[in-house]
């Protein structure tokens, strides 16, 4: 198998459905373990994503208010992976925000593909994705010159954290793909980001003007 992130040979196995990637430094869950859509979408299903819930709203705010503090609401804002309590686009619309929404479960839309947009966030959806390279060369094409991608997901830091076999963030079977500060650098040298922010789970990427 290849790291479906940066396509290297996987060949170190870290337990039994996760492997390390030597280039990217992810850590790729075998496809051998990927569920079906249905058992996929009835994980999700159980995710109690109340959107007046006070402790979502806090959970999610180191998106919602580097959005408030980095544009406007003349600003055109996607949330890619909305799931079924959009809580983030919810707070940002309070304040007159325009946000289009997108899930392929939940808001199967795909009219987003033909717009271009100022900002993009995607909160704790990285690690779902079966092709991070397609997936991340999409929004990349999606976002405007200037624009910012807004990212929320638990990196793994070996020094702070439990034996990656025992993390309990891999042991979701949904999270098919963990990322770590180096896979965050290489993501933004190859798809020519700067990666302007790590702060807990938040990481902003600044897509570059054109000269």
């Amino acid at each position: 198998m290849r790291c479906t992130l940066c396509k290297t040979t996987l060949e170190k196995q870290i337990d039994d459905k996760f492997w390390q990637c030597p280039s990217c430094d992810a850590f790729v869950m075998h496809n051998e373990h990927w569920l079906n859509e249905e058992d996929e979408k009835a994980r999700y299903d159980t995710h109690n994503n109340d959107i007046l819930d006070p402790g979502y709203r806090k959970f999610v705010s180191p998106i919602s208010e580097s959005i408030l503090n980095d544009f406007t609401p003349e600003h055109l804002g996607l949330d890619y992976g909305c799931g079924p309590g959009p809580v983030i686009t919810v707070v940002l619309r309070e304040s007159n925000y325009q946000i289009d929404l997108f899930d392929p479960y939940y808001q199967p839309d795909y009219g987003f593909l033909d717009k271009q947009y100022d900002y993009i966030f995607s909160c704790e959806v990285f690690e779902h994705f079966y092709e991070p390279k397609k997936e991340i060369e999409k929004l990349v094409g999606l976002l405007k010159p200037g624009g910012k991608l807004y990212v929320m997901t638990h990196l793994y830091d070996p020094e702070v954290e439990v034996e990656f076999p025992n993390w309990y963030y891999k042991k979701d079977p949904t999270h098919v793909f963990i990322y770590t500060k180096k896979t965050m650098q290489f993501i933004a040298q190859k798809f020519k980001l700067k990666l302007e922010k790590i702060e807990g789970r938040l990481l902003v990427f600044g897509k570059g003007l054109i000269n």
